[in-house]
């Protein structure tokens, strides 16, 4: 090799190492291939077969598997990329895959396990765990002690409503991957698959004055901001997979903006809102999907709900989330553009059920309109009271528990609110 070339290799290494380090993004053409894996060993054998017409995204474009389940996208190196799971197949290991690091020649395969589905179809949705390592909240006791009532429902698969862990969104990075360590190890147990939501305590580093003592300032370049550490835990903020007949579309209904607060000062905080991005995105994934299937949503901070009207009205349930407009005001603790994706985005399709978190309560409420059928249901919490008691507002009062749904034919055939029998630490 002449010292010209050798040169421009160096060159090359030292940039995509820098490009690397500081978290910056360049583009990739990524192809694959996603194929049934017959004996479960990962790799596409040569008696293994590809699988068309397969949706693959990276949560800004939108694909599908040739004939022979052959791929390729033009993405960028600080995406996700996931596979739309068939109905009736799952990922053998993970449905994601991190592009950072990845290059354009790579091949990213998707290799598929075919599972039965059966004509009542039965899975648990359960949130708020808020994962603290502190010995004090008995936090890990309790998880563990849920995972295993929920595994006695013998559900085809698990969804999680975020705040899978407490306050990463405030403490250092080291305390931030403690807990996030601590929920990927105890959602080992749990004995089906499992898909995950993001949750505003899952946004590492958006406040800026820290816990206790520790004031860590994260800037808005750091990779792991926000919903960086995330991803790198648990893939996709945002994504969609189906299950039998029906269609799952998991968003990240958690906003982070600059706001002024009462103090006088500006800070960073969070609201409810789904990013035009996300919007952009579902309706190229819904073009994939026809008008009759059955759609299920699934964020954190509600699209609809009714507790704050009963825990009533004061400051903090209201925000203003422009600096630059401080009249444009929203609810914090609702999606702030609910109307926007129910009434254009899903104008004519067949809406059946959302599910969220955030609240800690318990509430169904059934909208039923010209277009839509549907139930919008606020899940509870696994942690309660933040892992010291039952979770009240007003009058009302909710065990630590999760939510076990029945679809069936098509639609919602049942839901109910289910204690795991658990009361957590009370100073």
């Amino acid at each position: 090799m002449n010292r010209e070339r050798l040169t421009i290799c160096l060159v090359l290494i030292i940039w995509m190492t820098l490009q690397l380090s500081v978290g910056l993004s360049f583009p990739l053409t990524i192809s694959g291939v996603v194929h049934h894996d017959n004996n479960r060993n990962g790799v596409m054998d040569r008696s293994e077969k590809g699988m068309a017409g397969v949706v693959v995204s990276d949560g800004v474009e939108v694909v599908t598997t040739d004939r022979e389940g052959r791929y390729s996208i033009a993405t960028e190196s600080s995406r996700v990329l996931f596979v739309s799971l068939p109905g009736d197949h799952f990922a053998n290991g993970d449905f994601y895959r991190r592009l950072m690091g990845r290059r354009s020649e790579d091949l990213v395969n998707f290799p598929l396990v075919k599972h039965k589905t059966k004509k009542t179809v039965k899975f648990v949705f359960f949130t708020d765990p808020h994962l603290t390592p502190e010995p004090k909240c008995n936090a890990i006791a309790g998880m563990q002690s849920a995972i295993k009532h929920m595994n006695r429902q013998k559900p085809a698969f698990f969804l999680s409503g975020g705040d899978l862990v407490d306050e990463a969104d405030r403490v250092c990075e080291p305390e931030a991957r403690r807990r996030f360590d601590l929920y990927r190890r105890l959602s080992g147990g749990f004995n089906a698959p499992l898909f995950n939501t993001i949750g505003n305590n899952d946004n590492y580093g958006i406040y800026l004055e820290g816990v206790g003592g520790d004031t860590c300032i994260v800037g808005e370049e750091d990779p792991s901001y926000g919903p960086g550490m995330y991803r790198e835990y648990f893939g996709p903020d945002y994504y969609s997979f189906n299950y039998g007949e029906y269609h799952f579309i998991v968003f990240n209904t958690v906003s982070i903006t600059w706001t002024v607060a009462s103090s006088g000062d500006t800070v960073r905080t969070y609201y409810g809102n789904i990013s035009q991005q996300q919007i952009d995105w579902a309706k190229k994934d819904m073009q994939h999907v026809s008008r009759e299937t059955p759609i299920i949503l699934v964020g954190h901070i509600p699209l609809m709900a009714v507790a704050p009207i009963f825990s009533g009205y004061w400051e903090g349930q209201v925000i203003s989330y422009d600096l630059e407009s401080p009249e444009r005001k929203s609810f914090k603790h609702i999606v702030r553009n609910t109307p926007e994706l129910i009434n254009e985005l899903l104008d004519g399709y067949n809406l059946i059920l959302a599910l969220a978190g955030h609240h800690h309560n318990y509430e169904a409420d059934h909208w039923a309109d010209g277009q839509h059928d549907a139930y919008f249901i606020v899940g509870g919490s696994i942690c309660g009271r933040w892992w010291s008691g039952d979770r009240q507002i007003g009058g009302s009062s909710w065990p630590e528990g999760y939510l076990l749904v029945t679809l069936k034919k098509g639609g919602l055939e049942d839901f109910e609110y289910v204690s795991y029998g658990w009361k957590g630490y009370d100073e």
